[in-house]
């Protein structure tokens, strides 16, 4: 027993050592005191405003918090505040000395999401915020970002609402308000640069990945977002190095397509066509191709979608992406059990299987032939998806291939 305390009393400076490593969060009990101190000792203040449910919070606290390298940059500039919104029954002492701060700093700094980090200067005034889980480096940027006037949340919001910010104060701004979750405020900011931009700072790498965002999501192929890229597509694609004002003009032509094809009460697919050919010559019949391989897939109209399926990938097999062509056979194969649609799916999941190490189709080939009758066949893909799944995957499979084995009827994926 002597040896064994003897054990724990060596260890224990070690021991100390880790846990201090990381971020040291004060043990005051109210706001009125972590004020005092930061004036005191000319610190800022991090507060990280976490409730018990949170698993990103959790993930910030086991993974983030924890390092060395944020612990010694957290401990030197700020008093650091570890403040749960919510309550429960285990909560410390000082955990529920806290209950009317973290009451009040949510409603004052209206938090709504978690985690939710504030920064706020030595005299108590908040400067910038951000939300949600971020690996060390980028915390540590935002972190920097709280001393810099140019990515100040607060200052930036500052310099948009007084007199006429410039392209790179909206971007910046956008991109802050886009860090702190408010995803309306952030579109809106998006929408001003790009109405006051040039055609030059559009073109920018960074600017082009961060305004995609918001062109998809909250822009139509009426608005000027979506105009601008169709005009430069080309030029768009080479900055960036891969498709993404193309992907980006036939996502929003599509959604124009569906919103078409929704809002008819009798769907006429020759005049749908014709006036999409008039708008976008260059993506029309593949885009209404897909649709109509949409619908008939809703309306479980086996044939037609077949039918429609050969056709896109005889005129744009180029254009039919490796992803699109497996959902389309994964439909087919979990929405029919008629023989000869289920011969189809099999052939195009064969045209690619065969030489590949590919757990998906690996699964779909094991379903399809199971549907049709070749059950040793379809143990036997079974297994070759289990053999090449990861790990957290394999269980699921093994269960199907127990059902394969004892004739039962497979589940839909």
């Amino acid at each position: 027993m002597k040896f064994l305390k003897f054990l724990i009393w060596m260890m224990f400076p070690c021991f100390l050592h880790a846990q201090n490593q990381g971020i040291n969060f004060t043990t005051n009990s109210d706001w009125i005191a972590v004020l005092a101190q930061a004036k005191k000792e000319n610190k800022y203040i991090f507060v990280d405003c976490n409730t018990t449910w949170c698993l990103p919070c959790q993930k910030m606290a086991k993974e983030v918090f924890t390092l060395k390298e944020v612990g010694d940059f957290m401990n030197e500039k700020f008093i650091n505040v570890y403040l749960q919104i919510d309550s429960s029954k285990n909560d410390s002492g000082n955990q529920k000395s806290w209950y009317r701060d973290a009451a009040n700093l949510k409603r004052i700094h209206s938090v709504m999401n978690y985690p939710t980090f504030l920064y706020f200067d030595q005299d108590g005034k908040l400067v910038h915020r951000n939300v949600g889980f971020l690996d060390p480096q980028a915390f540590l940027q935002q972190v920097r970002f709280a001393f810099d006037q140019n990515n100040q949340y607060v200052s930036l919001m500052d310099r948009v609402n007084s007199g006429n910010p410039s392209p790179e104060i909206l971007l910046s701004a956008a991109m802050a308000a886009q860090n702190a979750y408010e995803l309306k405020r952030a579109a809106n900011l998006v929408t001003r640069y790009f109405n006051s931009a040039s055609d030059k700072q559009l073109m920018d790498k960074n600017s082009i990945q961060f305004v995609k965002f918001y062109i998809e999501s909250n822009q139509t192929t009426a608005d000027p977002g979506f105009k601008f890229y169709q005009r430069n597509a080309s030029k768009i694609d080479s900055i960036v190095g891969y498709p993404v004002a193309s992907d980006l003009i036939k996502k929003m032509i599509s959604q124009e397509i569906s919103a078409t094809v929704k809002e008819s009460i009798t769907i006429n697919w020759n005049t749908i066509y014709k006036m999409m050919n008039a708008k976008y010559p260059m993506f029309a019949d593949e885009l209404v191709l897909k649709e109509k391989i949409g619908y008939f897939s809703n309306k479980k109209e086996w044939g037609n979608f077949i039918k429609h399926v050969e056709l896109l990938k005889y005129a744009h097999g180029n254009a039919l992406k490796s992803d699109e062509f497996n959902n389309y056979i994964f439909t087919l194969a979990n929405g029919t059990n008629l023989k000869q649609h289920l011969q189809t799916a099999l052939k195009w999941n064969s045209s690619e299987v065969l030489n590949k190490e590919d757990v998906f189709k690996s699964i779909i080939q094991a379903t399809i032939l199971y549907k049709i009758g070749k059950k040793n066949e379809a143990i036997s893909w079974q297994k070759k998806a289990i053999k090449i799944a990861e790990s957290p995957n394999k269980p699921a499979l093994v269960e199907v291939l127990k059902i394969m084995q004892e004739n039962k009827k497979i589940p839909v994926y």
